[in-house]
């Protein structure tokens, strides 16, 4: 179980394979460009710029869900959940999709469970706890970051993962035009 942010590249297996091993549930409206396997393949040959794009794109995929492997076996819950938060906080600010210190989240305790791999009760738990520690505060769906720094303590949080700077990251610097 995985989660998608605005501008997220969904499917890349599409263009291997026939057919999807899972399926995609929005929560919110979303904005699809369904593309042919062909149609793609050829843009693809055409536009080097949005090829390496899209490699890095997908390595990125491929690095969140190794994390994602990592909490699973290595994390207490509370850890868990706490990373998870810290990483949509980070993901969200790169896409200029987070101001103050509230989120809106279209994900339900049940998601957080799947995503977590946690029981919906004990995802209730854990967000009491982190509450009761002065970290978040959840309601309807509304993540309150109260201690952004203890947050990214208790989670153990180092967002290198993510390769959000300059620093390892090769994405390519030419522009999609060409």
């Amino acid at each position: 179980m995985n989660f998608a942010l605005p501008g997220d590249f969904l499917c890349y297996n599409m263009m291997m394979f026939e057919r999807a091993e899972f399926d995609i549930v929005a929560r919110t409206q979303v904005s699809l460009w369904e593309l042919e396997v062909q149609s793609f393949r050829q843009m693809m040959t055409r536009h080097q710029g949005l090829a390496e794009a899209l490699m890095w794109s997908n390595a990125h995929e491929e690095a969140l869900l190794a994390e994602r492997v990592v909490s699973l076996g290595r994390r207490d819950a509370t850890q868990r959940l706490a990373h998870v938060l810290c990483e949509i906080v980070a993901r969200l600010e790169l896409i200029q999709r987070h101001e103050g210190d509230t989120i809106l989240l279209p994900l339900l305790q049940d998601d957080f469970a799947d995503i977590l791999g946690l029981s919906v009760i004990h995802i209730v738990r854990v967000f009491n706890r982190l509450e009761q520690m002065g970290v978040v505060r959840y309601k309807s769906r509304r993540v309150q970051i109260v201690d952004a720094e203890k947050l990214k303590r208790v989670a153990g949080f180092d967002g290198d993962y993510l390769y959000f700077s300059t620093r390892n990251d090769l994405r390519p610097q030419t522009p999609l035009s060409k």
